[in-house]
């Protein structure tokens, strides 16, 4: 019994870690969790980034499918420019409604707001006409240049072609961007267009469409 508990005695002794060995593997564990909970960090930072890239780029598109849908069947399409306060950037044209009436469409980028909206009017030979109310097309939109660009043919066989291009900013921490353009040809239009002019070079239509009535407020 003696030798017994003798080695039984001697068995606890040596059981366990000893403080030194418990610092050591505490340290290892810290310094192993430090490392995983970085890597996952950096995991969902990509995921947010990516996911935040890829709602801007949907923006854009449904932004271009609305523009190439009311522009092409344009007739006529003023020079695009900045409103009366100075900061906000216009462009306007002559278009067909579903039914084949003729129509006055306005975008507008709101540097204010980052808003791009659209709005909508049934054109009047004297008046004011009625205007819808101004519709949000995409949030987020940062251009610090003119959105909208109007190039005229030289060819009288040849159409309108008109660009859209949004710098589109999304989410935070991190925020991500996505520049896309786009450019629709308006089908009815020709180097004769009378919205085409600028004789005087002052950067606005000589003989602008949709203008009765309604101003770049």
């Amino acid at each position: 019994m003696r030798r017994i508990r003798e080695g039984l005695r001697r068995g606890h002794e040596t059981d366990g870690f000893s403080l030194p060995e418990m610092l050591i593997a505490m340290t290892i564990f810290a310094a192993f969790l430090a490392v995983i909970t970085a890597t996952v960090s950096t995991m969902m930072q990509d995921i947010r980034h990516t996911t935040t890239v890829n709602h801007a780029a949907a923006q854009n598109a449904r932004a271009f499918d609305a523009f190439d849908q009311e522009i092409r069947p344009a007739s006529a399409v003023n020079i695009p420019g900045l409103g009366t306060n100075g900061q906000d950037f216009y462009i306007e044209f002559l278009t067909t409604s579903l039914q084949g009436n003729a129509l006055c469409r306005q975008w507008r980028l709101v540097v204010a707001t980052d808003q791009l909206q659209q709005r909508s009017w049934t054109p009047v030979a004297s008046g004011t006409p009625t205007l819808s109310a101004w519709t949000l097309v995409a949030n987020g939109i940062v251009n610090t240049t003119d959105p909208f660009g109007l190039a005229t043919p030289a060819d009288y066989a040849q159409s309108d072609s008109v660009t859209m291009q949004l710098t589109d900013t999304q989410g935070v921490k991190p925020s991500a961007t996505a520049n896309t353009s786009t450019t629709v040809v308006a089908e009815n239009t020709t180097a004769n267009t009378p919205s085409n002019l600028d004789t005087n070079g002052n950067g606005f239509s000589d003989n602008p469409v949709c203008q009765i009535g309604v101003s770049r407020p």
